[in-house]
């Protein structure tokens, strides 16, 4: 989760700042898949659907030898409750981002937009989307109007 990852962060910007003084910090990434729908309930179900597919594709080999996958959950409740997904409308995607962002103290997203059995259109949807709705949020110029 976003929380679990904000002492790794602070305790980078306290040993960058003893090795490098006031040197701007180097990108601190976010790695998310983003699902964006034209509604929140559209995005989960998409969501829901690819990640069956991404765990049996993940799984395929793990399953053949009787293990199970290491380090992702294969119940999507839990993707979903450990953050692992952004998925919603475009204007929740944007929130979520930046709640995510700010709660980890992260300054760059690395997001995943195909996953799973996501089809071209889905993928280009939520990229196009992404694009146009979310990341003018984070533009230096929206953070300066925020701010005043």
């Amino acid at each position: 989760s976003a929380r679990g990852v904000r002492p790794l962060t602070d305790r980078f910007r306290e040993e960058w700042a003893k090795a490098q003084g006031a040197k701007p910090l180097p990108h601190m990434s976010l790695n998310r898949t983003v699902i964006i729908g034209k509604t929140d309930a559209e995005a989960k179900a998409i969501a829901a659907r690819a990640h069956k597919n991404y765990q049996h594709s993940l799984g395929y080999l793990w399953h053949i030898f009787g293990a199970t996958p290491a380090h992702f959950p294969t119940d999507f409740e839990e993707v979903l409750e450990k953050e692992m997904i952004i998925c919603g409308s475009a204007s929740k995607v944007r929130d979520e981002v930046a709640k995510q962002c700010e709660t980890s103290g992260t300054n760059y997203l690395l997001a995943r937009f195909a996953y799973g059995d996501m089809t071209d259109a889905e993928v280009e949807y939520s990229l196009d989307q992404f694009i146009e709705k979310v990341m003018p949020a984070f533009t230096a110029p929206a953070k300066q109007a925020a701010i005043a």
